[in-house]
């Protein structure tokens, strides 16, 4: 199998052809998304995300109720495509790793938010029951058919159509 660019004068062959066309981030006109959140489509974002959780358990101490330790380490992935579901289990697997070691009580929150009635939509069964499981295992909580509807800097409020 091949594929023929338009700007590239040989046909290029390949085994298995993924084509990931990238994207930019759609606040999908919800209020205080944009400036808000931190989008996740450049190395840079990532090392912000990671920056901001870290600063966010240094600031938890040891003797914190575990109510208020929930509270301040919550966080909500919107989007429960392949990007948001990995980036979902990878923060919880930071953040529980990350209470092991600081000897932690209570425990942190990672919350997907999907407007769809499903994780990975578009992907076939087989798939979504694999990310459906991975989620479960990171402690991941999904909620599907919810919408943001505001974004504030202390947190945001959805709607559930369900």
């Amino acid at each position: 199998q091949s594929v023929a660019l338009e700007n590239h004068a040989d046909k290029l062959p390949y085994d298995v052809l993924v084509l990931a066309v990238g994207g930019i981030t759609n606040y999908a006109g919800v209020t205080g998304a944009e400036e808000f959140s931190v989008p996740f489509r450049k190395i840079e974002h990532a090392d912000d995300l990671r920056k901001r959780m870290v600063d966010a358990l240094d600031r938890i101490p040891p003797e914190m109720p575990p109510q208020d330790v929930r509270r301040e380490l919550t966080f909500a992935v919107v989007g429960a495509g392949a990007s948001g579901c990995e980036l979902s289990t990878k923060m919880a697997d930071l953040l529980y790793d990350a209470f092991e070691r600081r000897n932690l009580h209570g425990e942190p929150r990672v919350l997907v938010i999907e407007m769809g009635d499903r994780v990975v939509p578009g992907m076939g069964d087989q798939i979504r029951e694999f990310v459906d499981d991975a989620l479960h295992k990171s402690r991941v909580e999904v909620h599907t058919l919810t919408r943001v509807v505001n974004v504030t800097r202390d947190g945001l409020t959805y709607e559930h159509n369900g």
